[in-house]
């Protein structure tokens, strides 16, 4: 039985269909890649996974269990065990790195003692001890995105959810972050799922890429089998093997 699975799933807003008949599969301990451009629905997707987001038709199932059939306690319980790291860090800027990545377990009512010692212990997993104390004003982006990292690892979840997690980072911070999620993949089993509009990203930590395209996928498969031989126009633009509208590889 498949961790994730996406049956079918659209999702309509008004005229707007930004899903359309995905399925999508995850392993546990996979760590897939959702690639697309701007529009094309990865945003929305990510949103099915962790309940936000209730899908039109089709079925959204974690562990087995279709989260559309969840009520309001276990929908809350659902999201407590999936983390989420985000492009623009979403910190507290009133609050120390300390409290930043306390903060989730608070809401779940944890016990002082327990918060204090996972607190550090996650600080020291992502190098940041001697920032416990700073606010997030006081740090570089690629501390900041580990003060993340730290935040959405402290309930212990079993699913951590990456949006567009390197985008606002430069190219060597970018490598370090994404080297120390791939240790924690390691470490923990815990299943990685990336929204992203950069194919490097995918290339250097996914295992599984889905390509999508106006709310499609249009491929889907092992990262080295998608990336030696891309079929559908849009993975070729990713890969840089056909010019698309604006020049660029990347858009956001």
């Amino acid at each position: 039985m498949s961790f994730i699975q996406l049956q079918n799933v659209s999702k309509r807003y008004a005229e707007v269909t930004a899903l359309d008949r995905v399925s999508v599969e995850v392993q546990t301990g996979e760590m897939l890649g959702i690639i697309g451009h701007s529009g094309a629905g990865k945003s929305t997707l990510l949103r099915m996974i962790n309940g936000l987001e209730q899908p039109t038709e089709g079925d959204v199932l974690i562990k087995g269990k279709n989260i559309t059939d969840l009520n309001k306690l276990e929908l809350r319980q659902l999201r407590s065990n999936i983390g989420m790291i985000f492009q623009h860090f979403n910190l507290l800027s009133s609050r120390t790195v300390f409290q930043n990545v306390a903060f989730p377990m608070q809401i779940v009512g944890k016990k002082k003692s327990e918060i204090k010692a996972r607190v550090e212990e996650l600080l020291e997993r992502v190098g940041l001890s001697d920032k416990k104390n700073a606010y997030p004003s006081q740090l570089s982006g690629g501390q900041k995105q580990r003060v993340g990292i730290a935040r959405a690892l402290a309930n212990h979840p079993e699913i951590v959810l990456c949006d567009e997690a390197t985008s606002a980072l430069d190219p060597a911070t970018t490598d370090s972050i994404l080297q120390l999620i791939q240790e924690i993949n390691r470490e923990t089993g815990i299943t990685f799922v990336f929204i992203t509009h950069e194919m490097s990203v995918v290339e250097k930590v996914c295992s599984q890429v889905a390509v999508l395209e106006a709310g499609r996928i249009v491929e889907t498969g092992k990262v080295e089998d998608v990336f030696s031989n891309p079929r559908h126009d849009v993975t070729k633009s990713f890969l840089g093997l056909t010019p698309k509208k604006g020049g660029n590889r990347n858009v956001s």
